[in-house]
């Protein structure tokens, strides 16, 4: 699937994108089988594990930094379907920053209004996009825009990096409902927000950034120091962190 020029147009106007069924169902199909793989893996593993308690019981709420241990995902996250795209909505050659997969489980929380921006260190042209391996709706909690709020920059923020309540209620939030292999590109300084999972069904979603290559291949450097942030620990949080910034509504998992 090749953008045209009303998709770039309505990219730039709005900042962001969606395109449907934009992978195959047997692509998801196998795609869901790495997926299920890291999913039901206990114990230590070689990618980055995140916990959330829902009902006092911990669960799974995030894997990132496993694109060498899952051919089939590096596949896609780094195939020219997905680069390629992203490289005509820069307007320049891209390469990947950061991979991750929010599993979003039955009663998994959602996640504050803010900009991705705040949290992508060393990059300031960069693109994230959502593929949808799950449907996604609004009961079980997903995403909601602000559109062609992105020219702005950086918006007002609160002590966690996410959106002040003050700026947030000014905006008006349209969900984004997707099916399986629908892929949602928006720009990092596009405002967003989810909501809870009430439903009973998982809302899985396979999130990726990118950023300008002329900025360097950076994602080796970015898990380093993540890495390192949340080796310090954060013994006294109420929330799971994920993130550099604190925009997961998760209760931390004991």
């Amino acid at each position: 699937m090749s953008i045209n020029a009303e998709d770039l147009n309505y990219w730039e106007t709005n900042g962001l994108l969606c395109l449907k069924r934009f992978f195959s169902a047997p692509c998801i199909k196998r795609v869901l089988e790495s997926v299920h793989d890291m999913e039901t893996r206990c114990g230590d593993t070689p990618w980055m594990s995140h916990y959330e308690e829902v009902n006092g019981i911990p669960q799974l709420c995030r894997v990132e930094d496993f694109i060498f241990y899952q051919a089939e995902l590096k596949a896609m996250i780094i195939g020219e379907k997905l680069i390629g795209t992203v490289s005509k909505l820069l307007r320049e050659d891209a390469c990947l920053y950061k991979e991750k997969i929010n599993f979003k489980l039955p009663g998994g929380a959602g996640y504050s209004p803010h900009q991705d921006a705040p949290a992508y260190p060393h990059i300031k042209h960069h693109i994230t996009c959502m593929v949808a391996l799950d449907s996604s709706t609004k009961e079980n909690g997903c995403l909601e825009f602000a559109k062609a709020q992105h020219m702005k920059g950086l918006l007002p923020m609160n002590d966690e990096g996410c959106l002040t309540s003050d700026m947030a209620d000014t905006m008006l939030w349209e969900p984004c409902d997707a099916e399986p292999g629908d892929v949602v590109f928006f720009s990092s300084l596009t405002p967003h927000r989810s909501g809870l999972n009430k439903s009973s069904r998982p809302r899985r979603s396979l999130y990726l950034t990118y950023n300008a290559l002329s900025e360097g291949d950076l994602r080796a450097r970015y898990y380093e120091e993540k890495k390192q942030t949340f080796e310090k620990g954060h013994s006294n949080q109420q929330k799971t962190r994920l993130s550099l910034i604190g925009h997961f509504q998760g209760k931390a998992a004991k």
